[in-house]
Protein backbone atom coordinates (compact mmCIF):
# COMPACT_ATOMS: atom_id res chain seq x y z
CA UNK A 1 0.00 0.00 0.00
CA UNK A 2 1.64 3.56 -1.31
CA UNK A 3 1.48 5.61 1.72
CA UNK A 4 1.49 9.63 0.75
CA UNK A 5 2.79 11.99 2.91
CA UNK A 6 2.41 15.89 3.64
CA UNK A 7 3.80 18.34 5.95
CA UNK A 8 2.80 21.92 6.79
CA UNK A 9 5.20 23.36 9.78
CA UNK A 10 4.63 27.17 10.61
CA UNK A 11 8.11 28.96 11.45
CA UNK A 12 8.79 29.67 14.76
CA UNK A 13 10.10 32.88 15.99
CA UNK A 14 13.14 33.25 18.09
CA UNK A 15 11.40 34.84 21.00
CA UNK A 16 7.62 33.97 21.86
CA UNK A 17 4.75 36.19 20.87
CA UNK A 18 1.46 36.64 22.30
CA UNK A 19 -1.65 34.99 20.66
CA UNK A 20 -4.19 37.36 19.23
CA UNK A 21 -7.81 36.14 19.73
CA UNK A 22 -7.62 35.94 15.87
CA UNK A 23 -4.44 33.49 15.35
CA UNK A 24 -5.29 30.02 14.83
CA UNK A 25 -4.61 27.76 17.73
CA UNK A 26 -3.82 24.76 15.74
CA UNK A 27 -0.89 25.08 14.11
CA UNK A 28 1.81 22.87 11.63
CA UNK A 29 -1.00 21.32 10.18
CA UNK A 30 0.00 17.69 8.08
CA UNK A 31 -1.75 15.24 6.85
CA UNK A 32 -0.87 11.19 5.76
CA UNK A 33 -3.24 9.08 4.01
CA UNK A 34 -3.12 5.40 4.28
CA UNK A 35 -5.75 2.45 3.81
CA UNK A 36 -9.11 4.69 2.90
CA UNK A 37 -8.07 7.12 5.86
CA UNK A 38 -6.27 10.44 5.94
CA UNK A 39 -4.21 11.06 9.93
CA UNK A 40 -4.32 14.73 10.36
CA UNK A 41 -1.91 15.74 13.22
CA UNK A 42 -1.42 19.15 14.28
CA UNK A 43 0.22 21.21 17.54
CA UNK A 44 -1.72 23.24 20.23
CA UNK A 45 -0.85 25.05 23.32
CA UNK A 46 -1.44 23.66 26.62
CA UNK A 47 -4.35 24.87 28.47
CA UNK A 48 -7.17 24.94 26.25
CA UNK A 49 -9.70 24.56 28.83
CA UNK A 50 -13.66 25.40 27.09
CA UNK A 51 -12.50 24.61 23.42
CA UNK A 52 -13.10 21.82 20.71
CA UNK A 53 -11.54 21.56 17.60
CA UNK A 54 -13.35 20.74 14.22
CA UNK A 55 -11.98 19.09 11.10
CA UNK A 56 -12.71 20.94 8.03
CA UNK A 57 -13.06 19.25 4.24
CA UNK A 58 -13.22 21.05 0.80
CA UNK A 59 -11.86 20.29 -2.51
CA UNK A 60 -10.32 23.79 -3.08
CA UNK A 61 -7.56 25.34 -0.19
CA UNK A 62 -9.50 26.52 2.88
CA UNK A 63 -9.04 29.92 3.76
CA UNK A 64 -10.77 32.29 6.15
CA UNK A 65 -12.64 33.53 3.07
CA UNK A 66 -14.56 30.02 2.24
CA UNK A 67 -14.36 28.48 5.45
CA UNK A 68 -18.28 28.35 5.56
CA UNK A 69 -18.55 26.81 2.62
CA UNK A 70 -16.16 23.62 3.59
CA UNK A 71 -17.71 20.61 5.35
CA UNK A 72 -17.31 19.67 8.70
CA UNK A 73 -15.13 16.17 8.80
CA UNK A 74 -15.02 15.67 12.53
CA UNK A 75 -16.65 17.62 15.41
CA UNK A 76 -16.11 17.60 19.27
CA UNK A 77 -12.17 16.91 18.90
CA UNK A 78 -11.08 17.68 22.94
CA UNK A 79 -7.48 19.19 23.20
CA UNK A 80 -4.74 16.66 23.23
CA UNK A 81 -6.25 14.37 21.14
CA UNK A 82 -3.13 12.73 20.56
CA UNK A 83 -3.28 10.75 23.75
CA UNK A 84 -3.65 7.12 23.90
CA UNK A 85 -6.56 7.23 26.68
CA UNK A 86 -6.59 3.30 26.43
CA UNK A 87 -3.69 3.32 28.10
CA UNK A 88 -4.58 5.15 31.81
CA UNK A 89 -5.18 2.97 34.25
CA UNK A 90 -8.86 3.90 35.18
CA UNK A 91 -9.96 3.79 31.69
CA UNK A 92 -11.44 0.67 32.68
CA UNK A 93 -13.38 1.41 35.79
CA UNK A 94 -10.67 0.12 38.23
CA UNK A 95 -10.22 3.61 40.63
CA UNK A 96 -6.39 4.43 41.43
CA UNK A 97 -6.30 5.14 45.24
CA UNK A 98 -5.71 8.44 46.89
CA UNK A 99 -3.14 9.31 48.66
CA UNK A 100 -3.52 10.37 52.57
CA UNK A 101 -4.66 13.97 51.07
CA UNK A 102 -6.69 12.59 48.65
CA UNK A 103 -4.66 12.98 45.78
CA UNK A 104 -4.30 10.00 43.60
CA UNK A 105 -1.07 9.29 41.62
CA UNK A 106 -0.17 11.43 38.15
CA UNK A 107 -0.57 9.28 35.52
CA UNK A 108 1.97 10.68 32.77
CA UNK A 109 0.15 10.62 29.30
CA UNK A 110 1.68 8.48 25.91
CA UNK A 111 0.73 9.17 22.64
CA UNK A 112 -1.06 6.83 19.56
CA UNK A 113 1.30 4.86 17.85
CA UNK A 114 0.08 5.20 14.43
CA UNK A 115 2.16 3.78 11.78
CA UNK A 116 3.55 0.35 12.45
CA UNK A 117 7.57 0.82 15.02
CA UNK A 118 6.95 3.84 14.56
CA UNK A 119 7.22 6.65 17.09
CA UNK A 120 4.50 7.55 19.56
CA UNK A 121 2.66 11.33 18.98
CA UNK A 122 3.40 14.21 20.96
CA UNK A 123 0.34 13.28 23.87
CA UNK A 124 -0.09 17.01 24.07
CA UNK A 125 -0.58 17.29 20.40
CA UNK A 126 -3.57 16.58 18.18
CA UNK A 127 -5.01 13.74 16.35
CA UNK A 128 -7.77 13.18 14.07
CA UNK A 129 -8.43 10.09 11.22
CA UNK A 130 -10.97 10.92 8.37
CA UNK A 131 -11.98 8.05 6.69
CA UNK A 132 -12.95 8.28 3.30
CA UNK A 133 -16.08 7.87 1.09
CA UNK A 134 -17.56 7.98 -2.16
CA UNK A 135 -18.57 11.99 -1.67
CA UNK A 136 -14.55 12.77 -0.08
CA UNK A 137 -12.46 10.88 -2.63
CA UNK A 138 -9.91 12.43 -4.91
CA UNK A 139 -7.94 15.43 -4.04
CA UNK A 140 -9.19 16.89 -0.53
CA UNK A 141 -7.71 19.96 1.44
CA UNK A 142 -7.68 20.12 5.21
CA UNK A 143 -8.33 22.72 8.17
CA UNK A 144 -8.31 22.09 11.99
CA UNK A 145 -10.12 24.91 13.74
CA UNK A 146 -11.09 25.90 17.46
CA UNK A 147 -14.29 26.38 18.17
CA UNK A 148 -15.97 27.18 21.64
CA UNK A 149 -17.67 24.96 24.08
CA UNK A 150 -20.39 26.79 25.16
CA UNK A 151 -21.22 28.66 22.22
CA UNK A 152 -20.30 26.58 19.28
CA UNK A 153 -18.84 29.79 17.97
CA UNK A 154 -15.45 29.93 15.93
CA UNK A 155 -12.44 30.75 18.42
CA UNK A 156 -9.99 30.99 15.74
CA UNK A 157 -9.40 32.23 12.07
CA UNK A 158 -7.93 29.74 9.10
CA UNK A 159 -4.23 30.64 8.23
CA UNK A 160 -3.11 28.09 5.29
CA UNK A 161 0.28 26.88 6.27
CA UNK A 162 -0.27 26.94 9.97
CA UNK A 163 -4.03 25.08 10.45
CA UNK A 164 -5.10 24.67 7.13
CA UNK A 165 -3.27 22.77 4.21
CA UNK A 166 -1.37 23.92 1.27
CA UNK A 167 -1.61 21.12 -0.87
CA UNK A 168 -4.45 18.35 -1.02
CA UNK A 169 -4.14 15.22 -0.05
CA UNK A 170 -5.01 12.16 -2.45
CA UNK A 171 -7.26 10.01 -1.01
CA UNK A 172 -9.66 7.48 -2.64
CA UNK A 173 -11.63 4.77 -0.27
CA UNK A 174 -10.05 1.45 0.72
CA UNK A 175 -10.85 -0.76 3.32
CA UNK A 176 -9.47 0.49 6.98
CA UNK A 177 -6.50 -1.40 8.02
CA UNK A 178 -5.88 -1.83 12.02
CA UNK A 179 -2.62 -1.16 13.28
CA UNK A 180 -0.34 -3.49 14.85
CA UNK A 181 0.81 -2.20 17.96
CA UNK A 182 4.04 -4.42 19.03
CA UNK A 183 6.75 -5.49 17.60
CA UNK A 184 7.18 -5.84 14.01
CA UNK A 185 8.57 -9.01 14.33
CA UNK A 186 5.99 -10.22 16.24
CA UNK A 187 3.10 -9.37 14.46
CA UNK A 188 1.17 -12.14 12.90
CA UNK A 189 1.41 -13.18 9.53
CA UNK A 190 -1.73 -13.04 7.02
CA UNK A 191 -3.33 -16.79 7.56
CA UNK A 192 -1.87 -17.27 10.39
CA UNK A 193 -4.57 -19.01 11.40
CA UNK A 194 -5.43 -21.23 8.62
CA UNK A 195 -8.72 -23.56 8.90
CA UNK A 196 -8.27 -22.65 12.81
CA UNK A 197 -12.01 -22.29 14.55
CA UNK A 198 -11.73 -18.70 16.13
CA UNK A 199 -12.84 -17.94 19.98
CA UNK A 200 -14.34 -14.83 20.86
CA UNK A 201 -14.23 -13.89 24.37
CA UNK A 202 -16.01 -10.44 25.88
CA UNK A 203 -14.31 -8.69 29.07
CA UNK A 204 -16.85 -8.40 31.89
CA UNK A 205 -17.12 -4.73 33.12
CA UNK A 206 -13.89 -3.56 34.88
CA UNK A 207 -11.90 -5.84 32.67
CA UNK A 208 -9.95 -5.70 29.36
CA UNK A 209 -9.63 -7.25 26.35
CA UNK A 210 -6.21 -7.14 23.83
CA UNK A 211 -4.27 -4.09 23.13
CA UNK A 212 -1.94 -5.29 20.37
CA UNK A 213 -4.27 -3.63 17.52
CA UNK A 214 -5.41 -0.57 17.19
CA UNK A 215 -7.86 0.57 14.35
CA UNK A 216 -9.96 3.87 13.71
CA UNK A 217 -13.68 3.13 13.07
CA UNK A 218 -15.95 4.99 10.33
CA UNK A 219 -18.93 6.77 11.29
CA UNK A 220 -20.94 3.39 11.20
CA UNK A 221 -19.00 2.05 13.99
CA UNK A 222 -18.90 4.77 16.82
CA UNK A 223 -20.52 8.57 17.72
CA UNK A 224 -17.65 10.64 15.33
CA UNK A 225 -15.57 9.59 12.36
CA UNK A 226 -12.19 8.07 13.09
CA UNK A 227 -12.64 7.14 16.84
CA UNK A 228 -10.20 4.45 18.08
CA UNK A 229 -10.35 1.41 19.84
CA UNK A 230 -8.12 -1.57 20.40
CA UNK A 231 -8.34 -5.35 20.33
CA UNK A 232 -6.39 -8.51 20.64
CA UNK A 233 -6.18 -11.09 17.66
CA UNK A 234 -3.63 -14.07 17.55
CA UNK A 235 -3.39 -17.40 16.70
CA UNK A 236 -2.74 -20.39 19.30
CA UNK A 237 -2.39 -23.73 18.99
CA UNK A 238 -5.76 -24.57 18.92
CA UNK A 239 -7.73 -21.36 17.99
CA UNK A 240 -7.39 -17.79 16.78
CA UNK A 241 -8.43 -15.63 19.84
CA UNK A 242 -9.92 -12.61 19.36
CA UNK A 243 -10.07 -10.12 22.82
CA UNK A 244 -11.71 -7.08 21.79
CA UNK A 245 -12.86 -3.98 24.70
CA UNK A 246 -15.50 -2.16 25.37
CA UNK A 247 -15.10 1.01 26.11
CA UNK A 248 -16.05 4.24 24.09
CA UNK A 249 -14.19 7.60 24.44
CA UNK A 250 -17.10 10.19 24.52
CA UNK A 251 -14.74 13.29 25.26
CA UNK A 252 -16.54 14.58 28.37
CA UNK A 253 -16.90 12.87 31.65
CA UNK A 254 -20.57 11.42 32.33
CA UNK A 255 -22.46 12.68 35.83
CA UNK A 256 -25.68 11.65 34.46
CA UNK A 257 -24.39 7.97 34.37
CA UNK A 258 -25.90 5.98 37.85
CA UNK A 259 -22.89 4.11 37.42
CA UNK A 260 -19.62 4.89 39.19
CA UNK A 261 -17.12 3.64 36.77
CA UNK A 262 -18.29 5.85 34.16
CA UNK A 263 -17.15 9.03 36.43
CA UNK A 264 -13.74 7.59 36.25
CA UNK A 265 -12.63 8.77 33.08
CA UNK A 266 -14.04 10.68 29.58
CA UNK A 267 -14.97 6.90 28.44
CA UNK A 268 -17.82 4.62 29.09
CA UNK A 269 -18.78 0.98 29.09
CA UNK A 270 -21.22 0.29 26.28
CA UNK A 271 -22.64 -3.15 27.69
CA UNK A 272 -21.52 -4.61 23.94
CA UNK A 273 -24.55 -2.97 22.58
CA UNK A 274 -23.96 0.62 21.96
CA UNK A 275 -25.08 4.30 23.45
CA UNK A 276 -26.87 7.35 22.27
CA UNK A 277 -25.64 9.06 18.97
CA UNK A 278 -25.21 12.47 20.48
CA UNK A 279 -23.46 10.93 23.59
CA UNK A 280 -20.95 13.38 23.27
CA UNK A 281 -23.31 17.00 24.33
CA UNK A 282 -25.34 16.48 27.23
CA UNK A 283 -27.82 18.84 26.09
CA UNK A 284 -28.22 17.00 23.23
CA UNK A 285 -29.08 13.53 24.68
CA UNK A 286 -32.37 13.79 24.84
CA UNK A 287 -32.63 14.01 20.96
CA UNK A 288 -30.54 11.29 20.11
CA UNK A 289 -30.71 7.99 19.55
CA UNK A 290 -29.47 4.90 20.99
CA UNK A 291 -27.42 2.93 17.98
CA UNK A 292 -26.10 -0.67 18.62
CA UNK A 293 -22.44 0.98 17.56
CA UNK A 294 -20.37 -1.76 20.05
CA UNK A 295 -21.95 -4.68 18.16
CA UNK A 296 -21.35 -3.33 14.99
CA UNK A 297 -17.78 -2.90 15.79
CA UNK A 298 -17.56 -6.26 17.16
CA UNK A 299 -18.93 -7.85 13.80
CA UNK A 300 -16.65 -5.60 11.82
CA UNK A 301 -13.63 -6.96 13.98
CA UNK A 302 -14.45 -10.57 13.85
CA UNK A 303 -14.67 -9.91 9.45
CA UNK A 304 -11.45 -8.58 9.21
CA UNK A 305 -9.69 -11.54 11.79
CA UNK A 306 -11.84 -14.00 10.15
CA UNK A 307 -10.28 -12.49 6.51
CA UNK A 308 -6.85 -11.60 7.64
CA UNK A 309 -6.06 -15.17 9.70
CA UNK A 310 -8.09 -17.14 7.13
CA UNK A 311 -9.97 -18.89 10.11
CA UNK A 312 -12.55 -21.81 9.93
CA UNK A 313 -15.83 -19.56 8.90
CA UNK A 314 -18.18 -22.70 10.09
CA UNK A 315 -16.50 -23.08 13.94
CA UNK A 316 -16.58 -18.97 15.02
CA UNK A 317 -17.15 -19.32 18.98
Amino acid sequence: MLTRYIAVSALLAAAPMAQSAADPIATELGARYSHGQTFLTWREPADLAGLRFQVLIHDEPITEANASEAEVANHHITPASATDWWAHPETYGKPMKPDEDGNKPEVKPIGWVIEEGGERLDPQSGLSVHTVTPASEGARYFAVVAVDEATGERADTVEPGANSLTAPVEQSVAPIEPIWQGDPAAKPEPGAGDGLPLDLTLHAKTGRGGMEWLAFGDADLAWSDGLPFKFGADARDDAVSVRPTDRTWIGRMFPEGRDSCQHLTRSIHTFWFGYSDHIYDPNLMAEGKCVNYSERRLLWILAWVMERFETDRNRTY
